[in-house]
């Protein structure tokens, strides 16, 4: 059984040569290290927070000159008021067929008057993302309702939201599941995990981004189109 995540169908769809690359191939480029170390250490110090452990040695380091960017990530944080919440860095694992199961971690979990919030921290700049169509959108909804369902803490997908955080810009943007959204995720999942299943080392690479893409020097697609 294959364990698909949320990144490899975004992968997949963005490109299957980069796709066969990082998840086939295991080839590894380096990314911006800076950029992700500070992503990593914001939700880590949330999780914390949540965790009910003492972060204040954390935080008095946040004041130090070199660490601002992230000071000022965390400051963003707590402008949103969220004390609270049932689960914090959850790991969930659903099964979606006889091949595939989905899986993932998301940041936070709490209890709203009509039923759960899946609460989703970004650290970079997500302005061409469509947060209603994102494939972590379908992945997360879509899994969670299914655990919580089986768990008996859910009876209808109008009980479920996810809401994506944007900790650089302070503001927040909701997505409200539905019957329909649950129905059209499903169709959507099974489509593109089909794919992934059915997977080719002949398919064309079908990105348009090859020179700007960081897989280029290894990728024989992007090599062929210079």
């Amino acid at each position: 059984m294959i364990a698909v995540t949320s990144g490899m169908l975004k992968t997949y769809l963005e490109c299957p040569q980069k796709y066969n690359l990082i998840y086939n191939e295991q080839v590894e480029i380096p990314s911006d290290t800076e950029f992700s170390e500070v992503g990593k250490k914001i939700h880590a110090l949330i999780n914390y927070k949540f965790q009910g452990f003492d972060i204040r040695k954390q935080l008095h380091l946040l004041d130090l000159e070199k660490n601002r960017n992230l000071y000022s990530l965390w400051q963003n944080f707590l402008s949103f008021n969220i004390d609270t919440v049932e689960k914090s860095e959850f790991t969930f694992t659903v099964p979606f067929s006889a091949k595939i199961k989905l899986t993932g971690r998301v940041d936070a979990i709490r209890k709203v008057n009509n039923g759960f919030e899946i609460l989703d921290w970004k650290t970079g700049n997500f302005k061409n993302i469509d947060p209603e169509k994102d494939m972590q959108t379908v992945m997360y909804l879509f899994s969670i309702y299914k655990l919580f369902e089986c768990q008996g803490l859910v009876d209808s997908p109008l009980e479920l939201s996810l809401t994506y955080c944007f900790l650089k810009e302070k503001t927040s943007t909701t997505v409200r599941f539905s019957i329909d959204k649950y129905e059209k995720f499903e169709q959507i999942l099974k489509k593109e995990t089909d794919k992934i299943l059915n997977f080719s080392t002949n398919l064309e690479k079908t990105s348009e981004n090859c020179m700007h893409c960081s897989f280029k020097i290894v990728c024989n697609q992007a090599l062929i189109r210079k």
